[in-house]
């Protein structure tokens, strides 16, 4: 269902053109007082199961290839015009008796192909394509509709070349759609296959709300996307963030930052968080270091981090950045004097062993973490994270650390200017002597 997604209208004339065979059996050709008409619908009709195939086959290859790295808009428009056009040269330059999608097929398959080519390489696919038809024109021209098939070459190269060869605006940030999602998996797939495959079934299965792509003429460079804090006012959450490895260097992803600050501020967004790792590669290489850097640069700072999180040598790290761009002061928060009841215990989100406590505000001091503990226990968890307000936090300081918790850092003004939230951890590895509270 996902790969259909991405190429709708491509299946969509696929499938009308075998709905057409099967159900109204092989084409005709147009009656002579109506040729012009008839023959635009005889686009969509075959003459035999052979000749259906062979169009459905290289239809799906040029959909493939196109639709999923243009705008639909756009792609409708290309097919139109291999519809229009090389019918009505076939029509003048020869007569009304054709049958077939082959100019469509020839056009897009020969975009899709120099679309994905290198410049240089473009020009000489083009030429090859025209060969192929001028050896047709020679050799078969009685049993093909061949100027179909060469006008459908020279629309589609002549698109491509109008796309690659003029000067471009410069790489421009867009709301991502789902002919997006090929490319954007393979760019995250450059740095983290397992991040490559949990992004694919996100944006496959959750869409694609607040998430952008950097482009440029139709090929996406990078990614960026955000998502509002749903317990904190004014918090954002950066999303997959990352940038086409032949982009780096070229302060594309400074471009995407800046761009993405501009429309959390137009949302009344104060600070946003990036939830990253210190993964390293079996050579000692941080693959996010070059990320970390550039959110350095725009002023984030390492607010949090949690050994060991998602698994052992991968700990969490979440930067902070205050929006530059938000002026609107915030009062200060009035701090309570509650305490919390740890009312349950479930998986740590994206973490390999990791569970997470779950906690409600009472009137004070810490209640439940003993059989919740035993519990941890009981499922061999490797890590154990509790994050509280600041002020709560406070008064059950020691309770935790009597639990074998340690503080690992918190995210600053979270829930508001002064509200921070703070993060514990407990190694379930060292709890052999831990007293119980």
């Amino acid at each position: 269902m996902g790969a259909i997604r991405l190429i709708p209208v491509t299946v969509a004339i696929g499938l009308l053109s075998v709905a057409l065979f099967y159900g109204l059996g092989a084409g005709t050709f147009p009656f002579q007082n109506w040729p012009t008409l008839n023959s635009f619908g005889n686009v969509f009709r075959h003459g035999t199961p052979e000749h259906l195939a062979g169009n459905i086959f290289f239809l799906g290859l040029g959909g493939c290839m196109v639709e999923p790295k243009i705008p639909q808009k756009v792609y409708l428009g290309l097919i139109a015009v291999l519809i229009v056009v090389p019918t009505l040269v076939q029509l003048i330059l020869v007569d009304a008796h054709f049958l077939g999608l082959s100019g469509v097929c020839y056009g897009i398959c020969i975009y899709g192909l120099m679309l994905n080519a290198p410049k240089e390489r473009a020009i000489g696919l083009m030429l090859f394509a025209f060969l192929l038809v001028m050896l047709e024109i020679a050799f078969r021209s009685g049993e093909l509709a061949v100027y179909t098939h060469l006008t459908g070459i020279l629309i589609g190269g002549s698109a491509v070349m109008f796309q690659k060869f003029l000067p471009s605006k410069g790489p421009q940030l867009r709301k991502m759609e789902f002919r997006h999602i090929v490319e954007a998996i393979a760019i995250i797939n450059e740095t983290d296959e397992d991040d490559a495959s949990e992004a694919e079934s996100s944006f496959l299965d959750d869409g694609l709300e607040n998430m952008f792509v950097l482009v440029e003429r139709g090929s996406v460079l990078g990614l960026t996307g955000y998502s509002l804090d749903e317990d904190a006012d004014g918090v954002a959450w950066l999303s997959w963030t990352y940038l086409r490895d032949d982009s780096t260097g070229q302060g594309w992803g400074a471009h995407m930052m800046n761009d993405m600050l501009g429309r959390l501020n137009k949302l009344g967004v104060r600070k946003i968080f990036i939830d990253t790792s210190d993964y390293s590669t079996n050579f000692g290489k941080q693959i996010y270091a070059g990320a970390h850097k550039l959110y350095k640069s725009f002023g984030a700072k390492l607010e949090l981090t949690v050994k060991d999180y998602f698994g052992p040598n991968d700990s969490k790290l979440v930067f902070g950045l205050d929006n530059p761009e938000y002026n609107t002061p915030q009062d200060r928060a009035k701090f309570s004097e509650a305490g919390c009841a740890l009312v349950g215990i479930v998986p740590a989100p994206e973490s390999d062993g990791g569970l997470a406590l779950l906690w409600e505000e009472n009137e004070g001091g810490l209640a439940g973490i003993g059989p919740l503990m035993d519990k941890a226990r009981t499922e061999k968890a490797r890590i154990v994270v509790l994050s509280l307000p600041q002020d709560i936090s406070d008064g059950v300081s020691v309770q935790l650390k009597n639990n074998g918790f340690e503080q690992a850092g918190g995210l600053k003004d979270y829930y508001s200017l002064g509200l921070h939230q703070v993060w514990w951890a407990c190694d379930m590895s060292e709890q052999s002597n831990v007293v119980k509270r």
